[in-house]
């Protein structure tokens, strides 16, 4: 399970993501289909700035909402809590909640009951856990 930060804008603003991406100085930017781009921040280290400014420079209006969401997943998984049950539970519930919620592939809240997790313990490409759920 990973957290990342992301900005999507159309291409004509790539001035203002690369304005953000030099103040912060992490996270890339990427192209996302024909006319829009992203800025993303995926690594911890790296997610750890974008929380302490967004912490010293607090948002205004629903975005401050999403972003003090978005700071207890992180805390979540830096706890190894997504590890378990309670902690995937209440991050699907979080997810649901935030910006567009979860797309109808992903709606797990009628299975919040049942949902069980099985960790293999291996890992992929690099640090990432498989998991499932089910």
């Amino acid at each position: 399970m990973e957290v990342r930060f992301i900005i999507g804008l159309h291409k004509k603003d790539k001035s203002l993501l690369e304005l953000i991406q030099s103040s912060l100085g992490v996270g890339n930017i990427t192209k996302q289909g024909k006319d829009s781009i992203q800025y993303c921040v995926g690594s911890v280290k790296d997610l750890q700035v974008v929380i302490d400014h967004f912490d010293k420079y607090p948002l205004i209006s629903q975005k401050r909402a999403d972003y003090l969401l978005f700071k207890r997943v992180f805390e979540l998984i830096n706890r190894e809590e997504h590890l378990t049950t309670k902690g995937l539970r209440e991050i699907i519930a979080i997810k649901a909640s935030m910006n567009l919620g979860l797309s109808e592939k992903r709606a797990f809240s009628r299975y919040f009951s049942s949902i069980k997790t099985s960790c293999c313990g291996s890992r992929n490409q690099g640090s990432e856990m498989t998991c499932w759920i089910y």
